[in-house]
C-alpha cells in the first residue's frame, strides 16, 4: 500500500513539514522511468525525491544522497528550478498529491500504477509530462482527480454494502483485510467496523515492512512477517523501496542462474540418455569381432561372391544370418568384420567416456542449483557466482551448431540442418581433407566425414555418411539412391549462388540405401 491513499496522505503531511520554504535546485533524470527532484531546505538541508516510474513498479524513495552523472543527466522541468515550496497537499481520496511552487506552478505526483506519472502544472494547467507517452494525462486537473467520499452508514447502504464501491480508494490489499471481520447483510455492523478501520488508518502513525505470501508490503497494519517498523512515512517508503529492490535483484539475479544451469543440466542428461542408448544399441546387437569369428570358423562353407550366409552361432547357439561383400573373399569378409570390431570398441569406449564425463558436470551443476536456492543476499550470491566461475556461464553464448553430429566407428559425420547450415557448414566448420558427401540429382544436406589425423576413412564409415546424405535429401525414400562424395578442398561456391548451392569436382558417385 505504498501508493495507497491512506499513506501518500501521510506521506504529504511530512514533506509540507520539510518541504515548506524550500528550493527545488534541480529535477533531472538518468533513467527514463526514473525522475530525481533535489530540494534545500530553509534549515540548509538537502531532501531528495526519487520517483521510479517503471510500469511494473512505481514507488517513492528519498535516499540521502545521489550523485548526479555528467553525462546522461536530462534536466527536467527547468521552469520550476530554484522555485520555493510553498505547500504540499493530498489530492482528497486519490493517489496523487501535489507539491505547490511560488508563481502558481504545480507538480502533480499521480501514483496510479502502471500510469504513474509526473505532471508540471501552471495555474493548475498541465504544461509538461514527465511520461509523454501517457497523453491522456494532459488532461488531467488536479479537481478532477478528487474523490466523492462520505464516511455515512447511508452512503454504505446506497452502495449495497458493497465495500469497494463504497470506498475503492482503500484499495485491494486494506480490504482484504477488513473484509473477513464484515457480516453480509448487517450494514449497522459493517459501517461501525469499517468507520473504527477508518479512524485507526487515519490516525495511525506506524508503518510496517511486511513479508506476506512471499510478497513485499509497505503497511500500515501489523500483518504477515515485519521486516521493520518506522513511525516516519518519508523513512519508511524508502526502507521500503531498497527492501523491494535489493528482493527483487536477488531474485532477478537468481532466476538467470536458475535457468541457466537447469538448461544446462537438461541438456547434459539428454545427452547422457543419447550416449547410453546408443552404448546399449551397440551391446544389444551382434559383435563384429564374433561373426569374424564365425566366418572364419566356417570358411570351407564360404565362397566369394556370396552376399550373406546363414552360420551356426557358436556364441549364442542358433543360426544367424551374416552378409558379405560379394567382391571380397571369406577371409577379407572377416578381417573387415574385425576392423570394424575394433573400432566399435573404441566408439563404446568414447560413449562410455563422453556419458561419464557429462555425469560428472551435470553433478556439479546441480550442487550450484541448490546452494544458490539457499542464498539470501546479492553480495553472496555475486560472490558465489564469481568463485565458481558461473558468470563466464551466464556471460557465454551458447554456440548453436549448423549441423547435426553423428558418431560411427569411431568417426564424427556432420549432417547440415538447412540450406544456410549447409554453407555456414562448408564455410566455418569443414577442413580440406574432410569428405563432403551430397545426395546426386535432389535436394538434401550436405555431409562431412571428419577427417582423423591423415587416418584412411574405413568403407563401412563411408558407406554409413553416404547413407545419412540420402536419408537427408529427397531421395530418402527411394530403395536406393545415388550419393556423390569428395573432399572438401574440391567443393567451390560460386559467385551468386543460392544457399547450399556448390560446384563439385573430382565427384565418386555410390548408390546405398538411406538410412539413419
Amino acid at each position: 500500500m505504498h501508493n495507497n491513499y491512506f499513506f501518500l496522505r501521510k506521506l504529504a503531511a511530512a514533506l509540507h513539514a520539510k518541504l515548506s520554504g524550500a528550493l527545488l535546485t534541480d529535477a533531472f533524470s538518468q533513467n527514463k522511468d526514473e525522475l530525481l527532484c533535489h530540494f534545500k531546505t530553509k534549515t540548509g538541508a538537502e531532501l531528495y525525491i526519487k520517483a521510479a516510474l517503471s510500469p511494473s513498479f512505481t514507488c517513492l524513495s528519498f535516499p540521502e544522497n545521489f550523485s548526479k552523472t555528467k553525462k546522461n543527466a536530462a534536466s527536467i522541468f527547468p521552469e520550476i528550478h530554484n522555485l520555493s515550496v510553498q505547500s504540499v497537499e493530498i489530492i482528497p481520496f486519490d493517489r496523487s498529491f501535489l507539491i505547490t511552487f511560488e508563481k502558481d506552478y504545480q507538480l502533480l505526483f499521480k501514483m496510479h500504477g502502471n500510469r504513474a506519472n509526473i505532471l508540471l502544472l501552471k495555474e493548475r494547467e498541465v504544461m509538461a509530462l514527465f511520461k509523454n507517452k501517457l497523453q491522456n494525462d494532459w488532461e488531467v486537473k488536479p479537481d478532477s482527480l478528487e474523490k466523492n467520499f462520505k464516511l455515512t452508514k447511508a452512503s454504505l447502504e446506497e452502495n449495497k454494502g458493497s465495500l469497494q464501491n463504497f470506498m475503492p480508494f482503500m484499495g485491494p490489499f486494506l480490504r482484504q483485510h477488513i473484509k473477513p471481520q464484515l457480516t453480509e447483510g448487517n450494514t449497522s455492523e459493517n459501517f461501525e467496523k469499517i468507520a473504527s478501520f477508518y479512524k485507526d488508518l487515519v490516525e495511525g502513525e506506524s508503518y510496517y515492512v511486511i513479508k506476506l505470501k512471499e510478497n513485499l508490503h509497505l503497511s500500515m497494519l501489523p500483518a504477515g512477517e515485519i521486516l521493520s517498523t518506522e513511525t516516519d512515512p518519508i523513512q519508511a517508503v524508502t526502507t521500503f523501496f531498497y527492501t523491494y529492490i535489493l528482493d527483487f535483484t536477488l531474485d532477478k539475479e537468481k532466476l538467470v542462474f536458475v535457468r541457466l544451469l537447469q538448461k544446462r543440466i537438461k541438456q547434459g542428461e539428454q545427452y547422457i540418455d543419447k550416449n547410453l542408448n546408443k552404448l546399449k544399441e551397440l551391446e544389444n546387437a551382434a559383435r563384429p569381432e564374433q561373426l569374424a569369428d564365425i566366418i572364419m570358423a566356417n570358411m570351407h562353407l564360404l565362397k566369394k561372391g556370396a552376399k550373406e550366409a546363414e552360420l551356426f552361432n557358436f556364441f549364442t547357439n542358433e543360426s544367424i544370418v551374416i552378409k558379405l561383400k560379394p567382391t571380397l573373399s571369406p577371409q577379407d569378409n572377416a578381417a573387415q568384420y574385425y576392423r570394424k570390431g575394433k573400432n566399435q570398441k573404441k566408439e563404446r569406449t568414447i560413449l562410455q567416456e563422453n556419458a561419464n564425463e557429462k555425469a560428472d558436470l551435470v553433478h556439479v551443476l546441480s550442487d550450484h542449483l541448490e546452494t544458490i536456492a539457499a542464498i539470501n543476499s546479492v553480495k553472496a550470491l555475486r560472490k558465489y557466482a564469481a568463485e565458481n566461475g558461473l558468470q563466464k556461464l551466464q556471460q557465454a553464448k551458447e554456440e548453436v551448431l549448423p549441423y547435426y553430429s553423428h558418431l560411427y566407428e569411431g568417426f564424427s559425420i556432420w549432417i547440415g540442418k538447412n540450406a544456410r547450415a549447409n554453407d555456414e557448414l562448408l564455410k566455418t566448420f569443414a577442413k580440406k581433407n574432410d569428405l563432403w558427401f551430397h545426395a546426386k540429382g535432389v535436394a538434401g544436406s550436405h555431409v562431412l566425414l571428419k577427417d582423423k589425423a591423415g587416418k584412411p576413412f574405413p568403407k563401412t564409415v563411408i558407406e554409413k555418411a553416404a547413407s545419412l546424405a540420402a536419408y537427408y535429401s529427397k531421395g530418402k525414400t527411394d530403395s536406393l539412391c545415388p550419393v556423390m562424395y569428395t573432399y572438401k578442398k574440391y567443393i567451390r561456391k560460386p559467385k551468386g549462388a543460392l544457399p547450399g548451392q556448390v560446384k563439385v569436382d573430382k565427384e565418386t558417385v555410390i548408390q546405398v540405401k538411406p538410412s539413419k
